[in-house]
């Protein structure tokens, strides 16, 4: 069964029975169907043939989740747009990509975003949360324009954006028999069957990550492959994320290292987390310490995970099993390889095999991509143990290189987190005419938080090499983000490249 006929038989289960559940209004699986239905109908009407890339701009909404699967059913491509970036951006790649649709909420079809459809020849579609009609053509631009348009992509469920931690965001396409043996997978680590049984689950999921990155595409296409309910949320927010526990008391729920912290500090009463039997946490780099604190604090096991966008979700994860016997003794490790997955160090210049606790390119082979699969080089640097547990030492690019020393920004930005005062710490590279480059590092105190940043330059110096201690630390409100809550470290670098600007001209 393909992805869209596993889709399709997970409505027809229990059609009346609850679905989709946002801001306190539930949406049975008949709904979400038909909002499907309707979409396609719009799409089919207008003349948008099958298999045709489509543009959504994605937002944590019931209509964004009925037009992921509509196009999903109908064998189109979802092309992700980014709401969080200005109208002109928006509209700048509508023009440069050249959809012959686009999807994106009524209110956010403004002037400058209708223009460039029109100028690209797109069909524009309004689509709604509630009301009688969840997706109608705007007026004017009901049928496709002359062309030439994006070419279709055979085979490929989605153009799916990076989150652009380190640099502009890039679209990777998610092969469709890919991504279905990545669902397969998830229904296998959670102890169910490739092909389970037609019923629906009981205990929903609680999805607040951006559906525009592939960690919150990848959960909320899950759900519906497995028939659980979700929850919906715009945004993380502890309050938010806390009345939906409370509410509907997951067995696991999952959180980026950001938010994580955030529940930490907010030192929440235990039994608001009581049903939870596990945190899963992936997306970004948890420090050893920051897991036990939250341990100890809430007595849930928090199970940390490592994938990217290339891998389309996790290909290494902690299980309860291995946190029982190696939580202490493995702390630090974002788990071992999953079901069909295999991991290999390697040197970076020669790309021989190294051996075991040796740090260098992690390269990973998954069955995810055919039995033929070759090796695919990451850009992380990585150590496997005698036991299989994969330990990330941080991006090869991101390596800041001080007068011929290699500066690996997420050692400091451990060792800054390591202060009682400092929630989160990011640490990036600018220029350096002497040394060529020098770690610098935005911090995000802790609520309530009072430290210097002399005093923080102190404390590192105490843990860090002379070449490993910044020097800059600026003590910032919050640290820029980008949607799937990691640091964005071109817009930190523009903290301090700013400065530098201003001396050069003062």
């Amino acid at each position: 069964m393909n992805l869209a006929d596993r889709i399709l038989d997970v409505f027809s289960i229990d059609p009346q029975a609850a679905a989709l559940e946002y801001g306190g209004v539930w949406r049975s699986w008949a709904e979400v169907a038909g909002a499907c239905a309707r979409i396609n109908d719009v799409l089919g009407a207008a003349g948008v043939p099958r298999h045709a890339p489509v543009g959504v701009l994605v937002r944590n909404r019931p209509a964004h989740v009925a037009a992921y699967l509509a196009l999903i059913v109908s064998g189109r491509t979802i092309v992700t747009l980014n709401p969080m970036q200005p109208a002109e951006l928006v509209a700048r790649e509508i023009r440069s990509l050249r959809l012959m649709a686009v999807l994106a909420e009524a209110d956010d079809w403004g002037e400058e975003m209708k223009a460039a459809a029109r100028e690209a020849g797109s069909v524009a579609v309004a689509m709604r949360h509630s009301g009688d009609s969840p997706a109608d053509c705007l007026p004017g631009l009901e049928r496709p324009g002359e062309g030439p348009y994006h070419e279709p992509v055979p085979d490929v469920v989605a153009q799916m954006l990076t989150s652009g931690t380190t640099g502009k965001p890039k679209r990777i396409p998610v092969a469709a028999g890919a991504f279905l043996k990545s669902l397969e997978a998830g229904v296998w680590s959670g102890k169910g069957s490739d092909n389970a049984a037609r019923r629906l689950k009981r205990s929903p999921s609680i999805l607040y990550v951006p559906m525009l990155h592939i960690s919150g595409f990848y959960r909320c296409i899950f759900a519906f492959f497995e028939g659980r309910p979700t929850v919906l949320i715009d945004k993380f927010s502890v309050d938010a994320w806390r009345a939906a526990v409370v509410t509907y008391r997951p067995r696991t729920i999952g959180l980026p290292p950001t938010a994580l912290r955030m529940v930490l500090d907010a030192d929440l009463p235990r039994e608001d987390l009581s049903s939870l039997m596990a945190v899963t946490v992936g997306t970004a780099p948890l420090d050893a310490e920051t897991r036990k604190a939250f341990e100890r604090r809430y007595g849930i096991p928090v199970l940390c995970n490592y994938g990217a966008t290339e891998f389309l979700g996790p290909v290494a994860t902690w299980t309860l099993a291995d946190h029982k016997s190696y939580a202490d003794s493995k702390a630090g490790s974002v788990g071992r390889a999953i079901r069909g997955t295999q991991f290999r160090i390697v040197d970076p210049q020669s790309g021989q095999p190294l051996g075991v606790d040796a740090v260098g390119m992690l390269e990973v082979r998954s069955d995810r991509f055919g039995d033929d699969a070759g090796w695919v080089r990451t850009t992380d640097l990585a150590s496997i143990d005698a036991d299989g547990f994969l330990f990330m030492h941080g991006r090869a690019d991101a390596a800041i290189i001080r007068g011929g020393f290699k500066v690996l920004p997420e050692v400091v930005a451990e060792a800054l987190q390591q202060h009682p005062q400092v929630r989160e710490a990011a640490v990036v590279g600018i220029p350096d005419e002497r040394l060529g480059a020098v770690p610098v590092a935005a911090v995000e105190l802790v609520a309530g938080g009072e430290v210097s940043e002399t005093e923080l330059i102190g404390f590192v110096r105490q843990r860090l090499t002379v070449y490993q201690v910044p020097v800059q630390v600026r003590i910032v409100p919050e640290l820029p983000r980008t949607p799937s809550m990691k640091a964005a470290l071109p817009a930190v670098r523009a903290l301090f490249e700013g400065d530098r600007a201003a001396q050069a001209t003062a």
